[in-house]
Parts: C-alpha cells; structure tokens; sequence
C-alpha cells in the first residue's frame, strides 16, 4: 500500500465561501457546523460563507471557523481514502491532526481551540506586535538579521519561506534589511507576535486550561510542530500544545521527516491549498492534494 500522510492547514487559509459545498452536500459536514455553532455562540455557517473576509480573519473568529471546516472535510472523506501513517498540522491545524488522531474529540477540541484564539487576541491586543514572510534568503542569514533586528524566528516553512515575528518597529528594520540582501519580505495579516517567546504566559495559561482535558493515546502518529518529529505520547502532545504558541513551527523538518520515512502522497485536509502548494513547490518528491474543491 501507498505510504500516505494528512495535513491540516493553520491560520491564514480562511477564505469567504469556505466550507459552503461540503455544508450543502454532506450532512455530516453540516451538522459539524451546527454543532460548532451551538458551541460559539454564533452562526458558523454565516461567518464561513458571507465573511467579510477582514472579519473572518481576526484571530478570535479564524481559529474556531478553519478548524470546524477542516473537521467537517475530515468527516466526509471518502471511505475508500487510504488511512494515513502520520498526521500533521501547520500551528492551528495541529488541533484539527489531534481529532484524525482521536486524542479528543471535536467538541472538546474545539472548545480549546476557541480558549487559545481568545488568549492570542488578548496579547495581540496589548503589544504592536506582527509578522512577516521572508523568501528567497536561506535560513542562516534570516538568523543573523533577526537577532540584528531583535526579532525571532516563527515559521520554517521551507528552507527559503521562513516567517519572522516580533514587534512592529524592529519587523520594520528586518523587513529593509532582507529587501537590501535580494530577498522579499511580506508583512502578514496576523495581529499579534505569536509563535515567539513573547507569548510565553499565554502558554502557560493554556496549559492550565488544557489540565480539564483528557487526551488519548492517538491511534496515528502526529508529528508535532515543535519538534518535527513524531510522537504517540499524549504527555508529549499536551506538552507540545503549550510550547508550541511561544516557539517555531518546524514545517520544513516536518515535510523532511515525511519524506525520509517514505511517504508519498500529503492529503490537505482543510480549507485552501496553502500546503499543498507548499509541498509542491518545495517537496516534489511527495505527492500533495488538497481535498478543497474535490468533494462538490
């Protein structure tokens, strides 16, 4: 059999219409919705198709909207799809990786998910902080300017795609500097510094709010953001949740490790193709498709 591995897309992959031809076709996916919903306290469905996509993109209505899609595509998967050997998800999707894997089930998960997006706005909100994309310089010289410029590595996407987080004054100077160096720098629309050692005490407040869950042995292995490596501890995975808002999302030794371990098709489970892509672009050994558009 075909070595195959899941994905789950993160913060950033929200469009406006997302979700809406699963919702209309699979009763499943529709009542993943409605079941969000009665969670939230606002009507999901609404949010996800009507947006506005600037509202939709604030961070207290993003992380509980793409998850709940990514779940809903997770339920109406065909039967006949391959089970995967790992799962992973780019920061947020993380989340969605520990429902495949059965270590919590949606409604509790997404009852977390819900608390850290909360606790994100409330940092974001209390410092100036954001983030920007970094293309086409390697990672040793992202190092330099980043501790030049008093920032910190977020995201290794890949080994020329390496995010960069901090507050907005010194992202400012880092963004000149790898524009002098022939790089391209991109400001993102997140609202806050996160995935940077600033945002240590919103770990330490979800590790509190984490100690009310019980989290299983996961029937497949997730490999974790923090370490790109894989794990089916759920100490570890409890762990790894509260470390991972205040450190770098591995993806690039994510997709290495995939790769070493053989696996020949990703499975994008989620809204978007932003990893798909991704793996495409810099991975074109594996195989990567994205579920989004297939199940009309």
């Amino acid at each position: 059999m075909e070595r195959i591995a899941w994905v789950f897309p993160g913060q950033g992959s929200q469009y406006v219409g997302m979700g809406k031809e699963i919702y209309e076709n699979y009763k499943d996916a529709k009542d993943i919705f409605d079941e969000a919903s009665s969670v939230l306290g606002y009507n999901v469905a609404r949010f996800c198709f009507e947006g506005p996509l600037e509202f939709i993109s604030q961070t207290e209505y993003a992380q509980p909207l793409i998850f709940t899609v990514s779940i809903a595509y997770l339920k109406v998967l065909p039967q006949n799809f391959q089970f995967p050997i790992y799962v992973a998800g780019h920061s947020l999707g993380e989340y969605s990786a520990l429902v495949a894997a059965d270590v919590l089930n949606f409604l509790e998960d997404l009852r977390i998910v819900q608390k850290r997006a909360a606790l994100m706005k409330e940092f974001a909100e209390k410092e100036d902080g954001g983030m920007s994309a970094c293309l086409g310089l390697p990672i040793e010289k992202i190092e330099e300017i980043s501790k030049e410029t008093d920032v910190e590595i977020a995201n290794i996407n890949s080994k020329t795609q390496i995010v960069i987080s901090g507050k907005k004054s010194n992202l400012k100077r880092a963004e000149e500097i790898v524009k002098s160096l022939g790089g391209k720098a991109i400001r993102l629309k997140t609202q806050g510094s996160f995935h940077s050692s600033l945002m240590r005490d919103i770990g330490i407040n979800l590790g509190n709010f984490l100690e009310s869950f019980e989290m299983k042995k996961p029937k497949i292995k997730i490999v974790q953001n923090t370490t790109g490596r894989p794990t089916d501890d759920p100490n570890s995975i409890r762990q790894g949740l509260i470390d991972q808002v205040s450190s770098k999302v591995q993806w690039e030794k994510t997709m290495s490790f995939m790769r070493d371990e053989k696996i020949k098709t990703i499975i994008e489970i989620g809204p978007g193709k932003v990893l798909s892509n991704l793996i495409k672009r810099e991975f074109s050994e594996i195989s990567a498709i994205s579920v989004d558009g297939m199940l009309e």
